[in-house]
């Protein structure tokens, strides 16, 4: 009987043992996987990437001076400012490798503890929801203005914008 026992506290050693491995294995490829998503605001290494850095920061100051000449149109041309700035602002998600079914699903995913505009980005998106879906729907110069202001606090925090 005895060495039943014995046999059984080994087994319980051994399966404690495995157990605390897989554990520490699981938690080594959690932070290999979350290190190996693409970085919005990640630096470029190599010359390729700076310059292909550049490049984008680039188009996405020409695209946002287009938005801004939109904006400066009236009222309609806002509305249509912030549709464009949103779509800019989900190309650039996609483009650094956040998935989703839709903007906001790709908005979820940023680092709000290293990203202070995430959730306002949220906020315009969710505007431009209101815009875009809600038939009727007349925002306040202010609004428009506003949501710009948080596009454009986003494309500045990660890099685009001066």
């Amino acid at each position: 009987m005895e060495t039943i026992s014995t046999a059984y506290t080994v087994l319980q050693i051994f399966v404690i043992a495995i157990d605390a491995v897989l554990v520490a294995l699981f938690a080594w490829v959690l932070s290999k996987a979350h290190a190996a998503k693409p970085d919005i605001m990640g630096a470029p290494t190599s010359t390729t990437a700076q310059t292909a850095a550049t490049n984008r920061a680039k188009a996405v100051q020409e695209a946002w001076a287009g938005i801004e000449a939109q904006a400066a149109r009236g009222a309609e041309g806002q509305r249509l400012a912030v549709i464009d700035a949103d779509r800019l602002a989900d190309r650039l998600l996609k483009d650094a490798g956040y998935a989703g079914e839709g903007a906001l699903d790709r908005m979820r995913q940023l680092p709000a503890d290293r990203l202070a505009t995430a959730s306002d980005l949220m906020a315009a998106h969710r505007f431009r929801n209101r815009l875009v879906h809600e038939v009727g729907f007349t925002p306040s110069d202010r609004d428009l203005e506003s949501a710009l202001a948080q596009y454009r606090a986003f494309l500045s925090e990660v890099g685009y914008l001066p």
